[in-house]
């Protein structure tokens, strides 16, 4: 009976450890990166698998990062919508011609080493992603935000931050 009541105790710390475990890495990603722009504000969320959030606000002006902590459903949301909806199965880039100054917003995750990056500017991408992009900008305003020095990689902005241009030079002072 002695060792039967072990055994069955044994196995009780071993599955609670493992489910212990396996809650806390509820990701099916490495690194999540949300960027969003338009007219008046252009920021960038990055969620990694730890329960901490960055925030990376480049408009309005300075530039400034944050940090703030996720909720555990807040984060089963969002890793529920990006299984639902496999993101890895979409077009990386969704861009409406002739729009100027229109709405745009990038997914970028990183799992194991591979990339997979969603780009959309204007209407032209799937209605889920918007509703998903209109979830995170939500998440991100009720969050309680602590403003930090230190550098956070943001990943690949590629195809969602507009290149730095020097103005041009003056020929005889025009």
């Amino acid at each position: 009976m002695k060792t039967i009541f072990t055994l069955f105790f044994s196995c009780l710390i071993f599955y609670g450890c493992k489910n212990s475990i396996s809650n806390n890495n509820i990701y099916s990603f490495d690194t999540f990166v949300f960027s969003h722009s338009q007219e008046n504000e252009d920021f960038s969320i990055k969620l990694t698998t730890s329960d901490t959030i960055y925030i990376q606000k480049r408009f309005p002006h300075p530039k400034e990062i944050f940090y703030s902590s996720i909720k555990n459903n807040d984060a089963i949301k969002l890793d529920s919508f990006l299984k639902i909806y496999s993101v890895q199965k979409l077009d990386s880039i969704y861009f409406e011609k002739n729009l100027s100054d229109g709405e745009s917003f990038k997914f970028y995750l990183l799992k194991d080493n591979n990339k997979k990056w969603v780009s959309v500017y204007g209407r032209e991408g799937p209605q889920f992603l918007y509703e998903f992009g209109k979830w995170l900008i939500r998440l991100k305003d009720q969050l309680h935000l602590t403003q930090t020095k230190t550098e956070v990689d943001f990943g690949d902005l590629n195809y969602f931050l507009l290149p730095q241009v020097d103005p041009p030079t003056l020929k005889n002072g025009r």
